[in-house]
Parts: C-alpha cells; structure tokens; sequence
C-alpha cells in the first residue's frame, strides 16, 4: 500500500469511529489539524499525520499563529506541552508502521501506526493535556459551530457545480 495523508486519515476514521464528531484539515486551534475528533465523553485528541521521516522533523519545528496571544512565534509543540489554553485535550502522531518511534516522541503524545492493510495499532495511548471539555466551553463551542458551517457551505457549493457540470455534460478543470 502507498501511503498518502488520505489513506492514513481514512483508517483514523474507522479507527475512531465511535467519536461523536470527526473533522480533517481544519484549523480548529491556531494550527491546522490533520484529524481531529471530539469523543462522546467531550474530550478532543487531534492527530497528526506523517508519511515521511522529513515531514515528521520539519513538523518539530512548526509555528503557529502566536498573534492571538501577543507573543513572538511560538513552536506549536511548546504551546501544546505548555500551560497555554486553546488545544486539544491529547495529542497524537499516526503514521505508516514504524516510521515513529516511540522515542521520537513527546511521551504525552500518543502514536498510531498503521499498517499496509489499513488497520491502525496503537503503540501508545496518548495522555491527556488538560481536561477541558471542548462542547462545555462557549469559546471552543463557537469555534467548532463555524468549521461545521463553513464546512457545510464548501460542500454545498461543490454539490451546486457538480449538478451544473451533469446537467450540461461538462468536465470541470480543476487546477
């Protein structure tokens, strides 16, 4: 199997398929998430998808959007093993069997391996950051109530250009 971040956001979820909500590539803190999810209970784990070594060591050195707190450029890692609020309540790696060790790794932070089959195994769990429940918080409830609306919106705009394209048997160029 060749594995891309689709493929990999594809068996994470399967893998969390009990967790009330799912999302992809959506800047839900001040970074984008590559899946996060919200489990029944309300806490959040957002993972982070690897498919290289180079991408896994240039993901180390990410900064994010520190503007919000009037700080200089913070390293995303620090800000998420930090006192800071604004992240999710665990934080793991996913990537192709044992490209991750568990040694490159905060031991916080989970690791999800996934195989040539799709099936994910958990090498660790991760633990929690903090205990917030993101759907009890006014703030991180508005938050996730705009992803799903713009969401929403993306897709039923989509849907109006995919009807248009059947109706008159076009082929839409995406660039």
């Amino acid at each position: 199997m060749k594995f891309s971040e689709r493929s990999i956001n594809k068996a994470l979820y399967s893998h969390f398929m009990y967790y009330e909500y799912k999302l992809f590539n959506s800047f839900v803190f001040n970074w984008e998430s590559d899946f996060f999810g919200i489990s029944k209970s309300g806490y959040s784990i957002e993972i982070e998808v690897k498919i290289s070594k180079a991408d896994f060591k240039i993901d180390k050195e990410k900064k994010m959007y520190s503007w919000l707190y009037g700080t200089k450029d913070m390293k995303k890692h620090d800000h998420i093993i930090g006192d800071l609020t604004n992240k999710p309540n665990k934080f793991a790696y996913a990537c192709p069997h044992g490209l991750i060790q568990l040694t490159d790794i905060n031991p916080v932070y989970g690791l999800y391996w996934i195989t040539d089959t799709g099936q994910v195994i958990t090498k660790r769990e991760p633990k929690f950051l903090h205990k917030e429940k993101m759907l009890e918080s006014k703030k991180y409830l508005k938050i996730l109530l705009d992803k799903f609306y713009f969401r929403n919106i993306k897709l039923r705009n989509e849907m109006i250009l995919h009807e248009y394209d059947l109706k008159y048997k076009q082929k839409r160029i995406i660039f």
